[in-house]
């Protein structure tokens, strides 16, 4: 539970762009030009993703400078390839076209396109299966590194702290998706297994998931 409130701290002290950016610039140890880069990447993302929004109803900028936040200040990423990667996380999957892994290993580097490409979900073939297409893409994390299974930890993390504003659909099925696929991967590498497990069953997020059962999606 405690590590589970000072989670919720950090949450809450940087959620803002502005608060992100004052972070990067003078509280993180990163060079200038790390600072600049992660920065620039920042920009691209706001200016990529405008227009998409989250179930909460914010931008989806929101999602992804949260998990740049819970990897740098909570997790104590120091890395700014690892920062990069948090939020070009979704880029690939939701812009393919625009952000292919050879453009981003060109633009980034190996180790960013890597990360980035791991957490992507195949493309949904015609006719295919979208059950087995979960199931494929989380089997994957069992065979990352832990930077890779760590960024997504904070993904699920982020998720898991806003599934209040998705649909009861939506959340029966990703609550039952992280207590299958995220709390063991935690547990087996040490990576806000607490944290989650704590989010997964506390009791505001039981009790809505519960009332959901009852009402249409």
């Amino acid at each position: 539970m405690f590590e589970y409130l000072r989670l919720l701290n950090v949450f809450s002290q940087y959620r803002t762009k502005e608060e992100f950016l004052t972070y990067v610039m003078y509280c993180s140890q990163f060079t200038w030009e790390e600072k600049s880069k992660i920065l620039f990447v920042y920009a691209l993302m706001e200016q990529q993703f405008e227009g998409l929004r989250r179930d909460s109803g914010g931008p989806y900028i929101d999602h992804l400078r949260s998990v740049a936040m819970i990897s740098m200040i909570y997790i104590g990423v120091k890395d700014a390839d690892e920062v990069l990667a948090a939020l070009l996380h979704d880029a690939t999957e939701h812009f393919p076209d625009d952000w292919s892994n050879v453009h981003i290993k060109r633009m980034y580097g190996p180790k960013v396109a890597t990360l980035v490409d791991i957490m992507s979900k195949p493309l949904l073939k015609p006719g295919g299966d979208e059950e087995e297409r979960i199931k494929k893409y989380h089997t994957r994390f069992h065979f990352a590194d832990k930077t890779a299974v760590q960024l997504k930890m904070c993904d699920w993390m982020h998720n898991i702290l806003t599934l209040i504003y998705c649909t009861p659909k939506k959340q029966q099925r990703k609550r039952l998706e992280a207590i299958e696929y995220a709390l063991p991967l935690a547990l087996e590498h040490r990576v806000l297994y607490n944290e989650l497990r704590t989010a997964l069953y506390s009791p505001v997020l039981l009790a809505v998931c519960s009332f959901s059962s009852f009402v249409r999606p």
